[in-house]
């Protein structure tokens, strides 16, 4: 189901008895508006790439906490994209973590596996 079909959305949460979440393919902090009167979602999961960067994100989420709906900003970029995210909405107490389409890896070096050298 496309996200940006707000009537299937409604459907789906009147059926499910758990969260449901969209917006990362919203462009506009406008474009949230149907979807905060339609309540049909729970959690709002804008693209700060997308939606026009830090400060649109944080507007964003000041009006997610006046329409009790929880944002967890999604992000498919890079470590830069993944910080502005973290920030946009880290001093609102709608806020939950980051969805992230991306995967880190953690590197052990050899010394540190090994017994330290005297």
């Amino acid at each position: 189901m496309p996200p940006e079909n707000l009537k299937a959305l409604e459907k789906v949460a009147a059926k499910v008895d758990m969260p449901l979440a969209t917006g990362e393919r919203i462009h506009d902090r406008i474009e949230f508006r149907e979807l905060f009167e339609s309540q049909a979602v729970d959690i709002l999961q804008p693209d700060v790439g997308h939606i026009g960067g830090i400060w649109e994100t944080r507007k964003l989420a000041a009006t997610a906490e006046t329409h009790y709906m929880l944002v967890a900003p999604h992000n498919v970029g890079g470590p830069v994209l993944t910080a502005a995210s973290s920030k946009s909405v880290s001093p609102h107490r709608t806020s939950r973590s980051l969805s992230t389409s991306t995967t880190s890896r953690t590197r052990t070096s050899r010394r540190s596996s090994r017994a330290p050298r005297r």
